[in-house]
């Protein structure tokens, strides 16, 4: 795609999703807020993630900055206190009607639970809770666009090989990046992230940092509920001398 479409996209995307965020505002409508932020996610693929990038990741943090601060007041307005899990969703599984996701999914349920009874409450047709799409699901599609390959079963030893190559050289989004396994927890440190403005910002609402997370631990948290067919959560986030320190835990 010619560089003048994807931008004319981008900017398009931006348009959109800023327009859902004050509709929903104004009609109280969580449904629209979050396909507004998705938009303006995908709006950041096209805009600062693809090759060529087109205005500078600063100023690209500015767009993105106000729709993780409308998902925050989404949630503390929704009186929602239990941590988000992600949850997978495997491939030609069955799924309640009720409950349209494809791919991984968040879900914050009303009150602090265990982890387990959360789990079980997200599939429930009648719940309290809150379930939407992750963040960094777009930018995982786009890694396994771009690396040619799927992280669905990949085992540890693959992910530790493939993703910093994929994060680096394939996508250009980080200098650096590690991924370390102990357990039932894995810790990934990223060095100069491109999205480091917005982790700054995000880190500031409590809502989304750390348990929901910016797109690029978001979209960690994505691969390793994909590869493990495993229920996530996002338990310690740090943004420190340029470096994003974050640790997952993998619920068993």
């Amino acid at each position: 795609m010619p560089m003048s479409n994807k931008t004319e996209i981008g900017f398009l995307l931006i348009i959109s999703g800023i327009l859902g965020i004050i509709f929903s505002i104004l009609y109280e409508s969580t449904a629209l807020a979050f396909i507004s932020l998705t938009l303006i996610l995908w709006s950041f693929l096209f805009l600062l993630a693809l090759p060529g990038k087109y205005i500078e990741s600063e100023d690209m943090s500015y767009f993105i900055t106000s729709t993780f601060s409308a998902l925050d007041q989404i949630i503390t307005s929704a009186g929602l206190q239990g941590k988000a899990i992600y949850i997978p969703v495997q491939k030609e599984s069955y799924l309640p009607p009720w409950l349209d996701f494809k791919n991984e999914f968040i879900y914050i349920s009303k009150a602090q639970e265990g982890d387990k009874t959360t789990i079980e409450k997200a599939f429930l047709k009648e719940k309290e809770g809150l379930c939407f799409n992750p963040p960094g699901l777009s930018l995982l599609n786009l890694m396994e666009k771009k690396s040619k390959l799927e992280f669905h079963d990949m085992d540890r030893d693959n992910l530790i090989e493939e993703l910093p190559s994929i994060l680096t050289d394939k996508i250009e989004i980080c200098d650096e990046f590690k991924i370390y396994f102990n357990g039932n927890e894995a810790r990934a440190t990223i060095k100069k992230p491109i999205c480091e403005n917005l982790c700054i910002e995000v880190s500031k609402m409590q809502s989304v940092c750390p348990y929901i997370g910016c797109p690029l631990s978001s979209a960690i948290a994505c691969i390793l509920t994909r590869s493990t067919k495993k229920p996530v959560r996002i338990s310690e986030c740090l943004l420190k001398d340029g470096s994003l320190e974050t640790k997952y835990t993998i619920i068993n």
